[in-house]
């Protein structure tokens, strides 16, 4: 930030007040990053001079005093600040009695300018500088009888109708009256990307706003009725998002996504009384997929318990059993005055009122109440909602709405591409083409990954198989091509020689769940051609073959043969490896089992006997 302070002609000054960010601790300073670039962001083309963080604020200095109001009502939609005032800037000479006569002139300036009606003040002076040698209620006595020989206001202490704040600093004295508020909360994009439900209603908006307010940037996903963007009425929609993009640093992702890829596969399938919760479920599952695309980490929704039919605890519950993305529902114990309240808080209550065709109006009335997760489930199944997402992904359509509508985006702008769609680009089909991070500029490796072909338009393709030795450096490797049993993260890890053999190994005989493993063998003392004293813990259980039919991850954890462990006090040499005993519980079962075993095999010799 810059550190100048401006000359006397430099007399206006706003200064933005935070509070939640001043709770933060040592990553304090990445979200006065972020709130100081959006503040930027928020006053392209205004004449800012400087952005200056002293005391626990942020001092907005401007060349023209003319725009100080222009620039305050675009600071009061930058989320992260709690409140603005327009502040008169004295520097400090040294001389403390020559600097507090001409703050004095400056407040009688400011009381007379801006006191209105007002039929009583006070003056509240706070000292960030303790050094400074006058104390606080000798400076608000002295500015305060300035104020009554230049307006003849009388002085309350306690319930004033006017007051004038002065806030000495080391190198200032700020003389300010009005505190505008704002936003509050923290700046938007410190808190990681979400996926917004949105309709053309009052809910869905404020829900968004108010998570962007908690640092959130949003991306909304709307759905029309209709085969194509020019049968959507799709002007409402682009406006609410432009209302919401007038907090955002940056222009905002807003997804169409039409509705008949479910209502050809439902019509004369679903009863009317389950076709809006079935419904709900189509645009919950089609923003998982823009969500994972986009790299968004929360869905968004609108609901509030109880607010209509399908929004009741059974229907919410049951919409999304299977959805693993966190849902968030900010509006889920307000109430429609409330929630009135803050749509026409931020703008966006006149819009929202407007007549608009959407699709759950055009759905049956009177849905079903207490809906059950395995009842929608059978009925995705039945007409195939899987295959209706993503028929919607293929046919949605991408805009960019910034504060004034549409935006063009341009080479560099966020496309919201997926890796799967820049295959073709980067290289041949079939060929992924990697750039070495580590390389020097101008001269860059790239590494070619053999993967198999990948089609573009499947946003989730399941994970290829990628032989163990064709595995480079991890750093130029594609998420998507990483074997779960080799690479789990971007750090690099050695593979156990055992994982690269050429041979396959014949795993041990482990029965399904639910079964008893049969009795651990004694402990081998070379396994794979290396000594087991060298393979201890995990990689001795691996090594073992202890896995089962989901695969290694799994079998460590449902231990098949026991707990493995190594004796304490162990002598130095070759490592033991011995199963923990079984408890009563499951001895009990084991020995019912065997005589129930036991039982058939004798019954079974009697027949054959008997033939």
């Amino acid at each position: 930030m810059h550190d100048r302070l401006p000359d006397d002609a430099d007399r206006t000054v706003i200064s933005a007040h935070y509070a939640e960010i001043a709770l933060k601790g040592k990553n304090r300073h990445l979200f006065l990053l972020r709130l100081r670039n959006n503040m930027m962001a928020q006053l392209r083309g205004e004449p800012v001079v400087a952005i200056n963080h002293i005391e626990s604020r942020l001092l907005l200095r401007l060349g023209d005093p003319a725009a100080a109001l222009r620039a305050a009502a675009k600071l009061q939609r930058v989320p992260g600040i709690q409140n603005l005032s327009l502040a008169a800037s004295v520097p400090r000479t040294g001389d403390d009695a020559g600097d507090l006569e001409r703050a004095g002139a400056i407040a009688a300036e400011t009381a007379r300018r801006e006191a209105g009606d007002a039929r009583t003040f006070k003056v509240d002076t706070r000292r960030s500088d303790r050094a400074f040698p006058v104390p606080s209620p000798t400076i608000s006595a002295q500015l305060g009888a300035a104020i009554v020989a230049a307006t003849a206001l009388p002085v309350d202490l306690h319930h004033p109708e006017f007051t004038v704040h002065v806030l000495v600093m080391k190198r200032e004295i700020l003389i300010f009256a009005q505190k505008l508020p704002g936003c509050g909360g923290l700046p938007v994009g410190s808190s990681g990307r979400v996926t917004v439900l949105m309709s053309g209603g009052i809910d869905s908006p404020v829900a968004a706003w108010m998570m962007m307010r908690r640092g959130c940037r949003p991306e909304f996903v709307h759905f029309y009725p209709g085969r194509s963007v020019a049968e959507a009425d799709s002007d409402k929609i682009e406006r609410l998002a432009a209302v919401l993009a007038g907090f955002a640093p940056q222009p905002l992702v807003l997804h169409l996504v039409p509705s008949y890829p479910y209502e050809t596969r439902a019509v004369g399938v679903i009863e009317d009384a389950y076709d809006m919760v079935l419904f709900r479920r189509y645009m919950f599952k089609t923003a998982v997929r823009f969500a994972r695309r986009e790299n968004c980490q929360a869905l968004i929704a609108g609901d509030s318990v109880g607010q209509v039919a399908s929004q009741t605890l059974p229907n919410l519950a049951a919409i999304t059993p299977d959805v693993r993305l966190p849902i968030l529902r900010p509006l889920i114990g307000m109430d429609k005055l409330e929630i009135t309240a803050l749509s026409r808080r931020i703008g966006a209550y006149d819009i929202s009122i407007e007549p608009h065709r959407d699709c759950c109006s055009i759905r049956s009335p009177r849905p079903v109440l207490n809906a059950r997760p395995v009842h929608l489930l059978e009925l995705s199944e039945k007409i195939g909602l899987e295959e209706a997402v993503n028929e919607a992904v293929l046919t949605s359509t991408k805009l960019r709405i910034g504060p004034h509508g549409r935006v063009e985006a341009g080479p560099d702008a966020l496309t919201g591409q997926h890796p799967a769609d820049r295959l073709e680009a980067l290289g041949p089909p079939g060929l992924f083409q990697a750039v070495d991070l580590h390389a020097p500029a101008g001269g860059r490796g790239v590494d070619e990954v053999p993967v198999p072909d990948v089609d573009p338009h499947v946003r989730d393709p399941p994970p290829p198989v990628v032989e163990a030795e064709q595995i480079p450096h991890p750093q130029l490797v594609p998420r998507h091509v990483m074997p779960g049993a080799a690479l789990l993260d971007r750090r690099p890890r050695q593979l156990h020689p055992h994982l690269l053999e050429d041979e396959p190994r014949e795993p041990a005989a482990v029965e399904p769940l639910g079964r008893r493993a049969p009795e651990p063998v004694g402990r081998p003392e070379v396994l794979h051609g290396q000594p087991a004293d060298l393979l201890p813990g995990r990689r001795a259980a691996l090594a073992c073959g202890l896995r089962s039919g989901l695969g290694v991850g799994r079998s460590l954890h449902r231990r098949p043969l026991g707990r493995l462990r190594h004796p304490r006090g162990m002598p130095p040499g070759p490592r033991t490896i011995r199963p923990l005993p079984l408890g009563p519980g499951r001895r009990l079962v084991a020995e019912r089992r065997q005589l129930a075993a036991a039982v058939r095999g004798a019954a079974g010799h009697e027949q054959q006997g008997a033939g």
